[in-house]
């Protein structure tokens, strides 16, 4: 059976991978809360740890070993430093956390609580999508909505016909239609959907959780409920539409997961 990167993060592991010493004070950086985890998966992960300046940390697996990289200097003269301790401690904790088990059960969780009226009827309908985008710690996925109501009645195609691809070239030639899309606030009701399932808006809804509580701490350290790696790993068995953005457009590319 493959080892993986939680497998192998284990405390003896990482004690004699760094030494005693270095190790502790690894410790210390973790339960100090000074390591940010960006993204994990069970074969690679990437972390930023605060000491005397901001460092980067990739962890990752290589024929059964830990491949390890920081650009601290004590790391750059081949060694094992206590920044990649303070690291591996936290994306173990994160895989724990996050495990595909754990994500499907909090998916189903929202999911229960979710349960849109496709109905052409409904107040308020909305058409919702996903945007790629730059924030304060790197990229993140930001949910908005159209509000499908408030565009002039022959503009849009029938909503079975109106997808992600065919959103994009409309808005590209009428940016008119930006001033009807809007972020999706924390609260907002989702029974107004137009496209998105139930699966597809649960996936929504634990994402609106990451960004409304961007830190999850565990005493120790702090790190987003799900990485971005794995919120589209998500996306990729869903059908969500998702762009990136560019300036004041939120849709400016469509994004194939």
């Amino acid at each position: 059976m493959n080892e993986t990167l939680k497998d192998i993060l284990e405390k003896k592991k990482l004690r004699a991978y760094a030494g005693n010493t270095i190790y502790q004070r690894g410790v210390a950086y973790y339960r100090q809360g000074r390591v940010w985890v960006v993204s994990a998966n069970s074969y690679e992960a990437q972390c930023t740890v605060q000491g005397t300046h901001s460092y980067d940390v990739r962890l990752w697996i290589s024929n059964g070993k830990l491949g390890s990289m920081c650009t601290c200097p004590y790391a750059r003269k081949g060694w094992f430093c206590k920044h990649m301790v303070a690291a591996g401690l936290a994306v173990e904790q994160n895989l724990r956390t996050l495990s595909p088990s754990a994500w499907r059960h909090r998916l189903n969780q929202t999911l229960e609580r979710s349960a849109p009226v496709r109905d052409s009827s409904i107040a308020n309908p909305f058409w919702l999508f996903l945007s790629l985008q730059s924030g304060y710690h790197g990229k993140e996925l930001v949910p908005y909505r159209l509000w499908v109501d408030r565009v002039p009645d022959g503009v849009l195609p029938p909503l079975d016909d109106l997808t992600a691809e065919a959103m994009k070239e409309l808005v590209r030639h009428n940016q008119w239609i930006l001033s009807h899309i809007k972020q999706l606030q924390k609260g907002a009701k989702m029974d107004s959907c137009v496209n998105c399932g139930p699966e597809e808006i649960a996936a929504v809804n634990l994402i609106r959780e990451q960004d409304t509580s961007r830190y999850v701490t565990n005493y120790y350290h702090s790190y987003r409920t799900f990485p971005l790696a794995s919120s589209l790993g998500l996306l990729a068995r869903l059908d969500v539409p998702l762009f990136q953005e560019d300036g004041n457009n939120p849709m400016k590319k469509w994004l194939r997961v």
